[in-house]
């Protein structure tokens, strides 16, 4: 069965998602697959699901820099911060050595790579859909960062991979 997303295009199956084809990420300067979480819906998404969401990928597609960056730079300070202060308590001469000294919000995107292939999935407990996507930080290697955007731009979060996934 060959599920169509309005405005966007037909899904491609993969391994364990669904995929767009490459589109336009304005903040980013180039095209990236959105993968698709289609678990929740049952066989084939009814047609309020599937605007919802394309709805979400064009929201997150067309996000510039300056509004990507006011969204999810204080979350993903916050995470930082956090993951700074865990790291502190356990050993100081590690933190001191290895972690980057990051001290504004604005600052942390100097320290992040970006992924190359967001998630649109289901959130719980509130049903919304949401793109998360990983990436790779200098501050935490080992588990990464993930930022998640309800509806493609509200309610940034920022966490690990291992929180968000």
């Amino acid at each position: 069965m060959t599920i169509t997303l309005p405005g966007i295009g037909h899904l491609e199956p993969d391994d364990y998602f669904s995929k767009t084809a490459p589109r336009a990420v304005d903040f980013l300067g180039r095209e990236l697959s959105f993968a698709v979480n289609l678990d929740h819906t049952g066989d084939a998404p009814d047609a309020p699901t599937t605007q919802a969401i394309a709805d979400c990928i064009r929201t997150f597609s067309g996000l510039g820099w300056e509004e990507f960056s006011a969204l999810t730079a204080p979350a993903v300070f916050a995470y930082y911060q956090q993951v700074y202060r865990e790291m502190a308590e356990e050993d100081s001469d590690y933190t001191e050595e290895h972690l980057p000294i990051i001290n504004e919000p604005k600052d942390v995107w100097q320290h992040v790579s970006f992924g190359d292939e967001p998630l649109v999935t289901l959130r719980y407990p509130d049903e919304r859909w949401q793109v998360a996507w990983e990436c790779e930080c200098a501050w935490e290697p080992e588990h990464g960062l993930a930022i998640a955007l309800i509806g493609g731009d509200s309610e940034p979060l920022a966490d690990s991979c291992d929180a968000i996934f």
